[in-house]
């Protein structure tokens, strides 16, 4: 069990969670299957909003890739234990006020929103402008992550936040489709069919 989640029955996911994961991020993609393991296996519950659906699309369907973008909206969908919020107008109100009194962008706003109201006591992300929020636990991946030097010293790697949302959207992050191992937790852990979690990986564009 992760320290990310240590205490903690309901957490929120930031989209950079999702694209650290897919993209398979050199430093991050052990804290993010880690975090996401623990939470299909039901040993805490999370939040995401309805945004990251649409931040996680774009990419593929600016390269025509139909079939990797249903893939990413059925892991959403039928992820064991998450649950997808719409951006309803209480969410938008909320997140009106969190961008008014901290200045986060507004689809960072919505994110943060949505948590607070769907009762997260902590919120995953790697915005550091995020912590500035008081309304709740803010963690950063990159406050998570160590350096093992002679299999005993531990050292925190500070590595400066850059925005991975819009690098994958911008296209500098390739379209990467799921991989079959994923499917297979997913379906091990919460019964999701066996269809799913046998499909092959697609090549890449």
């Amino acid at each position: 069990m992760t320290d990310l989640t240590t205490g903690h029955r309901t957490v929120a996911l930031d989209t950079c969670v999702w694209i650290y994961h897919l993209k398979a991020h050199p430093e991050y993609v052990d804290l993010s299957a880690g975090l996401l393991t623990s939470v299909a296996a039901g040993e805490c519950r999370a939040i995401g909003s309805e945004l990251t659906s649409l931040e996680l699309l774009i990419r593929p369907l600016q390269m025509h890739r139909e079939d990797v973008a249903d893939e990413y909206e059925a892991l959403l969908t039928h992820f064991p234990h998450l649950a997808l919020a719409p951006v309803s107008r209480d969410v938008l109100l909320k997140a009106a006020a969190i961008r008014a009194e901290y200045g986060l962008r507004t689809p960072d706003a919505i994110i943060v929103a949505t948590g607070i109201l769907r009762g997260a006591t902590r919120l995953i992300t790697n915005d550091r402008a995020w912590k500035r929020v008081m309304d709740i636990e803010v963690v950063c991946l990159t406050d998570y992550l160590v350096i093992y030097e002679d299999s005993a010293l531990t050292v925190p790697l500070e590595i400066q936040f850059t925005s991975m949302r819009a690098e994958f959207q911008a296209g500098a992050i390739g379209v990467v489709p799921i991989p079959a191992s994923f499917y297979l937790l997913a379906s091990v852990l919460a019964g999701i069919g066996m269809a799913m979690a046998q499909r092959e990986p697609r090549p890449g564009p």
